[in-house]
């Protein structure tokens, strides 16, 4: 990053806003691969909320390199089942709520 100033040499500009550009999308596209794991971790626990067992599966899992398209694709999906799990279990909780104060009325 200390290598990347603004000069007045505009190939120097050039070099330095390709390669900041690039960082930048590498750690985005690290930030998708955890993200997909962690959802993953989450969907395949059987325990709930397990953390333990999340750790020590994302340390043995390691990130495929994959294309940006198919890594956005994959994050999606793990991110749509994550959200419909989730609201499955608020569901649940909900009816369980309202059945035990339908049980405590009567």
């Amino acid at each position: 990053m200390e290598r990347f100033k603004f000069g007045t040499d505009e190939v120097d500009n050039q070099v330095a806003h390709y390669s900041l550009l690039e960082l930048i999308v590498d750690r985005l596209l690290l930030l998708i691969h955890l993200s997909s794991s962690y959802a993953e971790t989450s969907l395949n626990s059987d325990s709930g909320n397990n953390y333990s067992t999340a750790i020590s599966t994302s340390n043995n899992n390691k990130i495929a390199r994959l294309t940006a398209g198919l890594s956005i694709k994959k994050y999606w999906n793990k991110f749509t089942q994550l959200c419909s799990t989730i609201r499955q279990l608020n569901c649940q909780v909900s009816f369980s709520i309202m059945d035990l104060k339908l049980r405590n009325i009567c």
